[in-house]
């Protein structure tokens, strides 16, 4: 097994920042989303001292083949990677009545079957129970806090946490640790909230490989 970390919805904020922590940390990021381009540039940016080696793959969550072509990229270059993050989210804000349907699919698409998706694959790479492997998932402190104004995003941040625990319990015997990084606060908001900081709480997390949530900032901000 590699020490790679996979992570899906790279973006410039929390995503590279995760990517950056890692690759400090010693692992191989491989940083995975839609834009070609951006994920080009992240990876010159994380290579440009010389220390973190990462690489980047364009996929789409929502679509099942997709992931599979990024799972077996990895491994054949890789091998089985250590971790996995899913930090996917469309956080679309609207209340019960205002978007069309086909559109709140899309997010639940998303937000929630994306990670079913990527996290089944990621499970089914090795039956080898005695390797140490992590899945580490983005939630939102939304899923607590439902209002007329964010319908979608809490009811979707719900249902991640509730299938982000079940999944918990069900490959706990198999050495693999699940954990909900619930994010209670926006980026940069607050000197806590500052991508870097909230990286940390990634990297600790799938080394300590012992709590089923994390919630962070620990006091709810910004709801």
């Amino acid at each position: 097994m590699s020490e790679s970390v996979v992570i899906f919805g790279v973006g410039k904020g929390f995503g590279f920042s995760i990517a950056k922590k890692f690759g400090e940390a010693g692992k191989t990021p491989i940083l995975v989303a839609r834009n070609a381009d951006q994920l080009k540039q992240f990876v010159k940016d994380l290579s440009n001292d010389g220390i973190i080696k990462a690489d980047f793959i364009v996929a789409d969550v929502t679509d099942p083949t997709q992931v599979t072509n990024v799972f077996s990229k990895v491994k054949m270059a890789y091998g089985i990677p250590e971790t996995m993050v899913y930090n996917v989210g469309d956080k679309t804000l609207d209340t019960p009545f205002s978007l069309p349907l086909d559109q709140i699919k899309g997010i639940y698409d998303t937000n929630v079957f994306g990670a079913i998706t990527t996290t089944r694959q990621f499970v089914g790479l090795s039956d080898d129970s005695k390797l140490n492997r992590n899945i580490l998932i983005t939630g939102g402190g939304a899923a607590f806090h439902p209002t007329k104004d964010n319908a979608t995003l809490a009811a979707t941040k719900a249902a991640l946490s509730d299938y982000a625990f079940s999944l918990h319990d069900a490959v706990e015997d198999d050495n693999i640790y699940v954990g909900l990084i619930t994010i209670q606060g926006l980026s940069g908001s607050s000197e806590e909230m500052q991508p870097d900081n909230v990286a940390k709480v990634y990297v600790k997390a799938a080394q300590d490989r012992s709590e089923r949530e994390i919630k962070y900032p620990a006091k709810p901000s910004d709801f």
